[in-house]
């Protein structure tokens, strides 16, 4: 449980950082959640699950921007 709650501090982090930009980039991303305590696999495993259910989308290679669902999430886990 610990791990699981980490992981959703970290996802909270980038989900924060989209929210109050219109999109970022990758480098930008990483940075945050290193910066945060996590690592680069973390950061790629929590990215990827922030993807595959729709919380963030790709706008082009290595820009990310958070959706309308990804803002819904972000207010749950706040």
């Amino acid at each position: 449980m610990k791990t699981f709650g980490r992981r959703m501090a970290l996802a909270k982090s980038v989900l924060s950082k989209l929210a109050d930009t219109e999109s970022m980039r990758w480098v930008a991303l990483v940075k945050e959640v290193l910066r945060n305590g996590g690592t680069p696999h973390t950061f790629q495993s929590i990215l990827q699950f922030l993807l595959d259910n729709e919380y963030v989308t790709r706008r082009e290679r290595g820009v990310y921007e958070i959706t309308k669902k990804g803002r819904d999430f972000l207010e749950v886990i706040i």
